[in-house]
């Protein structure tokens, strides 16, 4: 109470942060010290010092011999569980099967047939074709399989809106998964 004036959240009695880590990204409550702590991005998970880990939440997965590549940026849906490497089987998500929906996320890199690798269920996504779309496009699951910035419409197709467009370009293009 009293005195007034700014000061840093960092310098409270009840945070303790190690600024040997880098950035802190998070603030999470230790009960046994009763302390909110920060957390580096680098703690949590996001492959060496991704600063952009902290904003991105990512499932392991398996291209389980559906026959084919998963390209980046393709919406994909949960087949099964696979219990024998803690991870979920993936395939194509289709807005005109039903049976493939709803997408879980979109695949963050090539996943070659049976190998493993991860899906961006929200976060940003570089390095995915985006030359059809228009930077803020919002992007949904295609009838067939990838993605389009049309709606579908037919009333047999499912609507699912997963993205927007952050980035226009053939190669390296950027988009928001949600």
């Amino acid at each position: 109470m009293g005195g007034g004036g700014a000061g840093f959240i960092k310098d409270l009695d009840d945070v303790s942060f190690d600024q040997t880590e880098g950035n802190n990204k998070l603030l999470i409550y230790d009960q046994a010290n009763s302390k909110w702590v920060g957390i580096a991005s680098t703690a949590l998970g996001g492959g060496g010092g991704d600063a952009d880990s902290a904003s991105k939440l990512v499932l392991d997965v398996r291209n389980q011999n559906v026959g084919y590549a998963l390209t980046i940026g393709t919406p994909v849906y949960q087949v099964e569980y696979n219990s024998g490497q803690d991870r979920l089987n993936v395939e194509i998500a289709s807005a005109d099967t039903p049976s493939t929906m709803p997408a879980k996320g979109v695949v963050s890199t090539t996943l070659e047939n049976n190998t493993n690798g991860q899906i961006i269920v929200y976060g940003e996504l570089e390095g995915v074709n985006t030359s059809a779309f228009e930077v803020a496009d919002e992007l949904y699951v295609a009838p067939g399989g990838g993605l389009t910035n049309v709606r579908p419409t037919d009333p047999t197709h499912l609507v699912q809106k997963i993205a927007v467009v952050l980035k226009k370009s053939t190669a390296n293009g950027a988009i928001l998964v949600y």
